[in-house]
């Protein structure tokens, strides 16, 4: 081979080897950009990890963790009660009882219902549910507020039997939601004129629900259906359309307040 051949050869060799390795020739500011993007890669992944780690922290009074950043979850509301919250459906959800009304419109809460007409704290329906039944099948694990809105159906003469079954679903209530809000609403009555029953039942109940320290409403002492004007139907029973949606008004600030 002649001397010129194998300089060219030499060439051709040298030129494949740096080509092979042009990275290690790079200019000195393409070597800056680099360390330079590594170092944001790095301070934007701390940023991120720190940002998860504060989105959640520790609730000094309660232990519970509790979210700081973030979509919240719903507040889950389960209400226990009779005919007044069960409404004409049989078996079914009535979609035109105050639970679904409220459920509908209220973006940020979600309401659960068990609720049976003619059940009493006493008193078993035609299908045996009483309110202590309904309690036991309510969905009520991790529920935010549990509402028991019942005693029009027990009769007379039952007050001290009315208290015990009162206090048994408080605590079962609570049992099942240790962290809800537990919120008693009496029975209610059309008219002025409430029986003496009635009133007795009301009293046992308000008295189970100061022994468990949630709240009572008394429908009764506030006139709820005091001067019903249509809220009530026909069977001198049963709210209509128009008193479930007086019952939506009535207990969604309830239900707002307990969550508060």
């Amino acid at each position: 081979m002649s001397v010129l051949s194998r300089r060219r050869e030499r060439r051709r060799r040298h030129h494949r080897v740096a080509r092979s390795h042009w990275w290690s020739e790079a200019p000195w500011w393409a070597w800056v950009l680099i360390v330079l993007g590594a170092v944001a890669l790095a301070v934007a992944t701390a940023l991120a990890v720190q940002r998860d780690r504060a989105s959640v922290t520790m609730d000094a009074a309660s232990g519970r963790s509790t979210a700081m950043a973030g979509p919240a979850e719903d507040a889950r509301v389960v209400v226990i009660g009779d005919g007044y919250t069960a409404g004409t459906a049989q078996g079914r959800e009535d979609p035109g009882a105050w639970p679904a009304l409220l459920d509908r419109r209220s973006d940020d809460v979600t309401v659960e219902v068990s609720a049976a007409d003619g059940a009493g704290f006493v008193t078993t329906n035609v299908f045996g549910r009483t309110i202590g039944s309904l309690a036991a099948a309510a969905p009520m694990a991790g529920a935010d507020v549990v509402v028991v809105f019942a005693g029009r159906a027990d009769g007379p003469d039952v007050a001290g039997e009315v208290g015990t079954a009162a206090r048994d679903v408080l605590a079962q209530a609570r049992a099942a939601a240790p962290d809800a809000g537990i919120v008693v609403i009496g029975p209610a009555w059309p008219g002025a004129e409430v029986p003496a029953e009635v009133t007795a039942n009301r009293d046992a109940i308000a008295g189970a629900a100061a022994e468990a320290g949630v709240r009572f409403v008394d429908p009764l002492a506030e006139g709820w259906f005091g001067e019903e004007g249509g809220l009530i139907a026909a069977d001198g029973v049963h709210p209509t359309p128009a008193g479930h949606r007086y019952l939506a008004d009535l207990i969604e600030p309830i239900v707002r307040d307990t969550l508060a």
